[in-house]
């Protein structure tokens, strides 16, 4: 088959064959996901027709792919299929010339026109992420699999790929529930959880931080990425690049004279957690979803963060939420980061427990259910159980719940 794409679009082929559907040969796995890119060849298992999968180019340009000698002796070779772009960098395909189900990114900055004092911070950022990367583990947070420097000295970096989105343009496609929201946000506390005990502060969550391991699936596996300004509090000079985005910026942070610490990024969880459930951050809930001029955003959200707080009592979009979710947004947008729940505190919320218990009973009547109807009840039960439950402080029944069903994974995360 043969597709046209633009630049910056990609194609992926998911499994959902019962016999199997193999990407040159070999087995994707049933609810995996593949980047497709040019001369592959798929095959169904049930009546071993082939197919032959090209992409032709609104430039019509190709090259080979580049071999990338990693530290392990690992040769993995580099394309130019263009799967994602951001505002500094462009995301090419990786693959693994012994086997098509082993698939990467690597993130390469554009060319560099900063100058100056700006050039050095771009450089440091780059630097600065890769160093954090490399002694980072977690299954939440994303890993540097190689790295290496180009001419100009910026620094390109292969990672795991992630075949969804990020999570601002999954909360775009519908309203989150409790329960899609409960099954993310222990995936977050989880992972911060990990960076904080690591003396790391990522300074810039945000939803498009955030990747999604699919875009369709109700409960999706997520990860952390972008750690450019993230510090390390071990060292003993530990002033950010950058203090991060407006809307997810903690109150102490705002001041001449700033408090740094790992209440920053649980104050930004508490605007994500809240944007999930009410499809609003918590000024424009203040201002009843008011339109405002771009200039008089910023002054508004600033007057919000500083001087207003989080109110689940004034508006009528609270009257249908759970007082656990209520109560937990309200300990983690704590303006008094001294008082703020931090991630290990809202890991024993009563939000985050309550939801093992909910999940027994929709796993439960998951596991009997036919593949064809598990799409319809999407909304109540989830598609697949990413392995053992991302939280640690879980009640003494959680675990018989995820040793019932076995899952398939979903991509390379």
């Amino acid at each position: 088959m043969t597709n046209k794409i633009v630049s910056g679009s990609f194609i992926v082929i998911e499994d959902h064959s019962r016999r199997g559907t193999f990407l040159n040969g070999e087995k994707i796995g049933r609810g995996n996901t593949r980047v497709l890119h040019s001369a592959c060849t798929i095959s169904l298992g049930v009546s071993r027709i082939a197919f032959s999968f090209d992409l032709i180019r609104a430039d019509f340009t190709w090259k080979e792919p580049t071999p990338i000698t990693l530290e392990d002796g690992q040769i993995l070779h580099l394309t130019n299929e263009l799967i994602g772009q951001g505002s500094q960098y462009d995301v090419h395909l990786v693959v693994s010339p012994d086997s098509y189900n082993n698939q990467h990114v690597c993130r390469t900055p554009r060319r560099v026109l900063h100058q100056g004092e700006e050039r050095a911070k771009y450089f440091a950022r780059l630097k600065n992420e890769v160093t954090l990367l490399k002694n980072l583990s977690h299954r939440n947070i994303t890993r540097v699999v190689h790295h290496f420097a180009k001419p100009d000295g910026a620094v390109s970096m292969i990672h795991p790929i992630v075949c969804g989105g990020n999570l601002a343009a999954y909360m775009k496609i519908s309203q989150l529930n409790e329960n899609q929201a409960h099954f993310i946000f222990c995936q977050l506390l989880s992972a911060f959880k990990y960076l904080h005990e690591n003396h790391v502060i990522h300074l810039d969550v945000k939803p498009m931080n955030i990747l999604t391991s699919s875009m369709r699936y109700p409960f999706p596996q997520v990860t952390v990425c972008d750690f450019g300004i993230a510090v390390c509090t071990k060292n003993q000079d530990i002033q950010p690049l950058s203090r991060g985005t407006y809307s997810y910026m903690a109150p102490e942070l705002l001041p001449a004279e700033k408090h740094l610490s790992t209440k920053v990024d649980c104050w930004s969880l508490g605007i994500i957690l809240h944007q999930m459930v009410t499809g609003l951050l918590p000024y424009q809930v203040h201002l009843n979803n008011e339109r405002l001029k771009p200039d008089h955003t910023w002054q508004r959200q600033r007057h919000w963060i500083l001087n207003v707080g989080v109110d689940i009592t004034q508006h009528s979009i609270w009257t249908t939420k759970s007082s656990e979710v209520k109560s937990l947004i309200q300990g983690l947008l704590n303006k008094n980061y001294k008082e703020r729940f931090d991630c290990q505190k809202a890991l024993r919320s009563s939000f985050i427990h309550r939801g093992y218990l909910k999940y027994q009973e929709a796993f439960d009547k998951f596991r009997f259910e036919e593949p064809s109807k598990r799409l319809q009840n999407s909304s109540n039960s989830p598609i697949y159980n990413p392995g053992p439950y991302p939280c640690n402080d879980v009640p003494a029944n959680a675990g018989r719940v995820f040793k019932k069903i076995k899952y398939a994974n979903p991509v390379l995360v």
